[in-house]
């Protein structure tokens, strides 16, 4: 499972260069789900959201399954970015494993 933003980005840039048009990357996004907004999962110029499904651990956590799909060609300039709060995935473990 890909827990921290920079994989997650490092997994968005290499599937960019990687993958043929048309090409999916599908991968599981765990969140706190009180902190969860559709607009934290990491998106890239080059793909285009195509499922974001939940599957609940318990009333804390889940884990989000995010299916992408390669719209367009990559350019040197493209790179992975995330408009949201990270914190609902990017600090999961120290979240969900801290005494809150």
């Amino acid at each position: 499972a890909v827990v921290s933003t920079q994989s997650t980005g490092e997994l968005l840039n290499f599937a960019a260069r990687t993958l043929i048009v048309g090409g999916r990357l599908v991968y599981w996004l765990p969140v706190i789900r009180d902190l969860y907004s559709s607009s934290s999962i990491p998106q890239h110029p080059v793909f285009t959201l195509k499922y974001n499904c939940e599957q609940t651990f318990s009333k804390k956590s889940a884990r989000r399954l995010i299916v992408m799909v390669k719209t367009k060609a990559s350019s040197e300039e493209d790179c992975a970015h995330i408009v949201g709060d990270v914190k609902c995935h990017g600090q999961y473990r120290e979240l969900y494993f801290g005494k809150n």
